[in-house]
């Protein structure tokens, strides 16, 4: 029985790769995989209890995400596993093992280092796994997305999501100076004109 609110891993069966519309099965050759345009993963089960969710990611390049999937998932069924396999899972040196936490945050900070992100004030040390979730977010965030979208993107109930939009990027304050500064043109529409009693009043 798996708990509620037990996040399960995915599996080679949890993913799905299309291609003009149509379904490519799991077992093509590699250079067909590599040619797809979206993939799909189910999320069996994540940790706020919801089941049954779908993921859908478009192919944005030859050496992209969903390439990085296709070649995981054929790496995976061309060393003899199958469907139920863990897609977190590699084969070296003759054995199956599980890629570990630590080793992904490793790899994230390695290439943040490799892209100089530190010299854009942002510390390696500070990145994590978690990082990826909190930079999809704040990418949205900054090419205009609704919140409602980020939201339903990243499968949020709430607005927690909101703590990973950093007040600290500048990219976030292109052109607001410009426009705070810009003359507007308004009038006070909670004035409404004095009854004339009161306006003779004022007269004498």
């Amino acid at each position: 029985m798996v708990h509620a609110t037990r996040t399960v891993q995915f599996r080679v069966q949890d993913v799905g790769f299309w291609k003009d519309g149509h379904i490519l099965p799991r077992n093509s050759p590699l250079s067909l995989l590599l040619q797809v345009d979206p993939a799909t993963m189910k999320i069996t089960n994540q940790k706020n209890g919801r089941t049954g969710q779908m993921l859908y990611q478009e192919s944005t390049s030859p050496d992209g995400a969903v390439a990085a999937l296709a070649q995981q998932v054929h790496h995976i069924l061309s060393n003899g596993e199958n469907d139920n396999q863990l897609i977190c899972d590699v084969f070296a040196n003759n054995a199956w093992a599980s890629v570990h936490s630590s080793e992904i945050v490793g790899a994230v900070r390695n290439f943040s280092k490799a892209l100089n992100l530190q010299e854009r004030g942002i510390d390696p040390d500070m990145i994590g796994a978690h990082s990826l979730c909190a930079g999809g977010a704040m990418a949205l965030k900054i090419m205009g997305y609704a919140d409602s979208t980020i939201r339903k993107f990243g499968r949020w109930t709430s607005d927690t999501w909101q703590m990973y939009i950093h007040s600290q990027i500048s990219k976030l304050y292109e052109g607001v100076a410009q426009k705070m500064s810009t003359p507007i043109n308004f009038h006070n529409i909670a004035f409404i004109e004095p009854p004339s009693s009161m306006q003779a009043d004022v007269r004498e």
